[in-house]
């Protein structure tokens, strides 16, 4: 991901290529155009919890673009030891709550739900950020086989299981944070992807 200027307005926007190593891998190009067609969706369904995707004007590669949020992700502020108030916690909950079923309105599972993909804008607002590994049913089979996803913040079907991701794999991860967000910590410590 990269920041960048907009020409023509001068505004600030994120771009989100390929590394060139993988940029003609047509999986990994099937899952960054899902990525892009998710925001799209959410974005002209006229949620505000996501980073809106803008579509490119002539592009000269393949890459999306979305707008640039100052701020940071609640795994930075958590990191840097920022601590939060129940009444802000409370506020960022009901946004990612906002979100999430937003996406489940519309059979998208986001599988990546923690806090880094949490982020607190300079304007106060908190959004939900990467979609990359959702489903939404018009994925690859290469896509939605992929075992996505943050272990710690993974629920135990799907981890251990090796069961689908679905709308309680969403509400598991969000348990997960909202557990990390009060407490400091894991419920469950740190899960390394060799753990059963």
């Amino acid at each position: 991901i990269y920041q960048a200027r907009d020409v023509a307005s001068g505004e600030p926007v994120a771009i989100k290529a390929l590394h060139e190593a993988r940029a003609s891998d047509a999986e990994e190009r099937t899952m960054l155009a899902h990525e892009a067609w998710l925001g799209v969706a959410m974005s002209d369904r006229g949620h505000d919890g996501f980073v809106r995707v803008r579509l490119p004007r002539a592009p000269s590669a393949f890459y999306v673009v979305f707008d640039w949020h100052d701020g940071s992700t609640l795994e930075d502020l958590l990191a840097a030891g920022r601590r939060f108030a129940i009444d802000e916690i409370v506020r960022g909950a009901i946004a990612a709550v906002h979100a999430i079923g937003a996406l489940h309105r519309q059979r998208i599972v986001h599988r990546d739900i923690k806090p880094a993909n949490l982020h607190l804008g300079a304007d106060a607002r908190w959004r939900l950020l990467d979609l990359g590994a959702a489903i939404s049913g018009r994925e690859s089979a290469a896509q939605r086989a992929l075992r996505a996803g943050t272990p710690s913040y993974m629920n135990p079907e799907q981890w251990a299981e090796g069961g689908a991701a679905d709308a309680g794999s969403d509400l598991f991860g969000l348990g997960v944070t909202l557990y990390r967000w009060l407490t400091g910590r894991l419920p469950y410590g740190e899960i390394e992807p060799y753990q059963v």
